[in-house]
């Protein structure tokens, strides 16, 4: 697969299942990939999609993808991609997340 001018390779796939209370903070992934990819499953819109931040330390980000079935998002992994999850207040965010090396 090639995007974004790289040549990927799947690595691992998992199916997510964030539960109320989960929340992530702005983060880069680990060094070893390239890209991910998140598309999301559920049909609940009451939960947050992914959001992009301009620092670690950024309380508001500056992008937030819609949680909607069958949307999501690719990222290329590098130190600008600062990204995270608010936290979800009910049980039903599920999504497919694959890693690119």
């Amino acid at each position: 697969m090639t995007f974004y001018n790289l040549k990927l390779v799947a690595q691992t796939a998992d199916i997510w299942f964030d539960s109320k209370g989960y929340n992530l903070t702005p983060h880069t992934d680990d060094p070893r990939l390239a890209m991910s990819m998140q598309i999301y499953l559920d049909t609940n819109e009451n939960v947050p999609g992914t959001a992009l931040f301009e620092s670690k330390d950024a309380a508001t980000p500056f992008c937030q993808f819609k949680y909607e079935r069958n949307n999501g998002y690719s990222l290329l992994n590098n130190e600008n991609s600062l990204h995270g999850v608010p936290e979800i207040n009910k049980d039903g965010r599920i999504s497919l997340y694959v890693r690119y090396s």
